[in-house]
């Protein structure tokens, strides 16, 4: 029974291994489909839940004003409200033959009642913007709001040469070709191929991850199984034994001897 605990023990603790370790390794992160400059590009922010109790139930995403993004629109996603917000620029920027003076500052998603992303789990939440500006890399600042009123900013700047910071902000290095079907000379790419594209992406990604922790649960599983059979032998060894023991003949009793036959002459009959 102890060396049987033992293994389930062994069990759990792998599987627990599998499902933390994707949970510390997990920071907000953005990617594109482009990131050509002067391009339009589908931005996608993946978002786990880090907390062990509490749920994530707000994002909001901080755009760049000094490089300003011309064109901004949002996924709107099932139990979720996404409300952008616009302010008007410092000093107006020329963006091609238009001139801005005011952009969408901030995109936010607030979990409508009794939803969110759960512990241990992520989510994904894209805009479709552009075109991108003539900048080396852009910085999204993400507020994380958690069910337990915890707000977690990820606005750490990345020091060159130095360790990841504990809450990095989400990046994008620009001036690399990720999509060769992107319109370079910045017509605007609204079509649900694109969305969907950036989102078959980071479905990948995450089957990739799970597909991982469920290949380690099985094996632990595995091992609590084999555990388990070691144990088995001996009973059914018994069993089979007693049961062979059953089946065997017993000996026949030997036949009873007949009675002998009764001898003498019958008693004669008087004369009258």
């Amino acid at each position: 029974m102890n060396f049987r605990r033992t293994a389930a023990t062994a069990a759990l603790t792998l599987a627990g291994l599998a499902i933390g370790t994707g949970v510390a390794a997990a920071h907000v992160r953005v990617s594109a489909d482009t990131t050509v400059p002067g391009a339009y590009s589908v931005l996608t922010f993946k978002v786990p839940t880090e907390s062990a109790a509490a749920s994530t139930t707000g994002i909001t995403i901080t755009l760049p004003t000094a490089t300003p993004l011309e064109s901004v629109s949002f996924q709107q996603l099932p139990g979720w409200t996404a409300e952008a917000v616009t302010e008007k620029l410092p000093t107006p920027v020329k963006v091609g033959d238009t001139t801005i003076t005011e952009a969408i500052a901030s995109v936010s998603w607030t979990a409508q009642q009794g939803g969110g992303i759960p512990p241990g789990g992520f989510g994904f939440f894209a805009l479709s913007v552009g075109p991108l500006p003539q900048t080396a890399a852009l910085a999204f600042p993400v507020d994380q709001q958690y069910s337990d009123g915890t707000v977690v900013k990820w606005a750490d700047a990345q020091a060159a040469g130095a360790a990841e910071p504990e809450h990095p902000v989400p990046t994008l290095t620009l001036g690399v070709a990720a999509d060769s079907g992107t319109d370079h000379h910045g017509a605007t790419v609204t079509s649900d191929a694109s969305d969907a594209a950036a989102l078959v992406a980071a479905n990948t990604d995450t089957t990739a991850r799970v597909t991982a922790i469920a290949a380690l649960v099985i094996a632990a599983f595995s091992v609590l199984m084999g555990a388990i059979a070691l144990r088995r032998p001996a009973a059914v060894a018994a069993a089979t034994a007693l049961a062979a023991e059953s089946a065997e003949p017993q000996p026949k009793s030997p036949p009873t001897a007949p009675s002998a036959p009764r001898t003498g002459s019958r008693p004669k009959k008087r004369n009258r």
